[in-house]
């Protein structure tokens, strides 16, 4: 089975805007059991990959 998970990617230390809400609040009218995750710079350390750099 496929985990229903939404992965997406807010940097840059700023406040979300109104979109930008929506589209995260969105995600949970996808169904039951869908898990969000957001990336930012608290959870994801973009010095540890040469890519991101």
């Amino acid at each position: 089975m496929i985990p229903k998970i939404v992965h997406y990617c807010w940097f840059g230390n700023t406040p979300k805007n109104y979109l930008a809400n929506r589209y995260v609040k969105s995600f949970n009218k996808l169904g039951g059991g869908v898990k969000i995750i957001e990336w930012n710079e608290q959870n994801c350390d973009l010095d540890e990959n040469n890519y991101i750099r």
